[in-house]
């Protein structure tokens, strides 16, 4: 519960001596030397509340630039996003990590990045599971996942603009896939595919 001005006067004028040479009446001087005291403690508590709810990136506003600037947002894996409520949530995913690397979580820090993806879990051949003609897959693809985004942005390359070992076609999100690539468990292996 936040003070207001009355509350820091009261404690003012609770602070004179008592007796008649000190009123404490409101059309004394001691009153509207109180008021004026009690003015700037007011809006340091203000201030204070205030930074109670900036501490939280969930709720931030006028510190929502320091929490960017301590995080290196907006980066390759989180751009710059245009709404308030969108930097809010890279802020939150960036500093929390978005919770478990599970394939839920991973799928919300697509969504987030801005390229919904499904996460399907890849598995190793398994006897009775494979028919013949089938590509048998080794044990490597046990720590293996494919993200499957959505359609993508195809770009072509420009005669003259290309060097040496440059692809004539790409395709896409780099935010994407560097986000799922930072939130990923080290050991596994995320296979990106675009429809």
């Amino acid at each position: 519960m936040a003070l207001g001005v009355s509350d820091y006067r009261a404690a003012f004028l609770a602070l004179l001596p008592p007796g008649v040479a000190v009123r404490r009446d409101s059309n004394s001087a001691w009153w509207q030397l109180a008021t004026g005291l009690a003015t700037e403690p007011w809006r340091l508590d203000g201030r204070a509340a205030a930074l109670l709810v900036e501490a939280d990136p969930n709720k931030a506003d006028e510190l929502l630039p320091e929490w960017e600037a301590l995080l290196g947002l907006p980066d390759g894996c989180y751009p710059a996003a245009v709404t308030l409520e969108a930097r809010r949530a890279a802020v939150v995913a960036k500093l929390t990590g978005l919770a478990a690397p599970t394939p839920a979580g991973l799928e919300a820090l697509a969504t987030l990045v801005g390229e919904p993806a499904t996460i399907l879990e890849a598995s190793p051949a398994l006897a009775g599971v494979l028919r013949a003609g089938d590509p048998v897959p080794g044990e490597a693809w046990a720590f293996a996942f494919y993200v499957q985004a959505g359609a993508t942005t195809v770009v072509d390359a420009v005669a003259g603009t290309l060097a040496a070992g440059d692809p004539l076609r790409s395709w896409g999100s780099d935010e994407l896939e560097c986000a799922i690539d930072a939130a990923k468990p080290a050991h596994t292996v995320a296979v990106h595919t675009y429809a």
